[in-house]
């Protein structure tokens, strides 16, 4: 029996995973990430960060990594990052594969629990009931500050994470990218540095 834990480098699925390997053993835990592409099938800078950074935490936690490729597919909407394509692949995911019995959110306290949260958490055990399957959706950091999610995470793993949404650029070496370099300015890094 597995745990799946929806994934993104930042803080708050970090210390998620972090719980998660604690309680159930890494064996037993499993990374998701979903990355959003383009139609021309280009991935979205941030995301390429996320990618690179959650295989980095993944390798060094020794846990194993899946990375679900989408294409956005839609519009119209100020709902951002598109939560709507990210819960319908979770779900997707934790239907397509029996071992699953778990999928875990990492939401902490400081996160805004707006009203597509909710819904989608909704959904997640609506479609979980309609097909017979048992697996229950955790968010067991919703009580915890994200300062407090962040001193859950190994030191050794802290710089990894990544939250910038619109990075300046990378730094290359020898044998590909070293590093991406985050802005400083968008919401996510002024979040990461008032709250973290």
């Amino acid at each position: 029996m597995k745990t799946v834990v929806a994934f993104s480098a930042g803080t708050d699925s970090v210390a998620a995973l972090i719980d998660s390997v604690n309680k159930y053993g890494k064996e037993n835990v499993m990374a998701y990430m979903i990355v959003l592409f383009l139609q021309n099938e280009k991935t979205i800078p941030w995301q390429e960060a996320q990618m690179f950074y959650g295989k980095k935490i993944c390798d060094e936690l020794g846990i194993e990594l899946i990375v679900d490729r989408r294409a956005i597919v839609s519009g119209g909407h100020n709902v951002d990052p598109d939560i709507y394509e990210w819960a319908h692949s979770l779900i997707m995911f934790c239907l397509g594969n029996k071992q699953i019995t778990k999928a875990v959110y990492g939401h902490s306290a400081d996160d805004r629990t707006h009203r597509h949260v909710l819904l989608w958490w909704q959904i997640f055990d609506m479609c979980m009931k309609a097909q017979n399957r048992a697996v229950t959706l955790e968010h067991p950091l919703s009580d915890i500050s994200k300062r407090d999610c962040y001193s859950m995470i190994p030191e050794n793993i802290r710089e990894y994470i990544w939250t910038c949404v619109k990075p300046k650029g990378m730094v290359r070496g020898k044998h590909g990218v070293k590093k991406y370099v985050a802005c400083g300015e968008c919401g996510k890094c002024k979040e990461f540095q008032t709250k973290v």
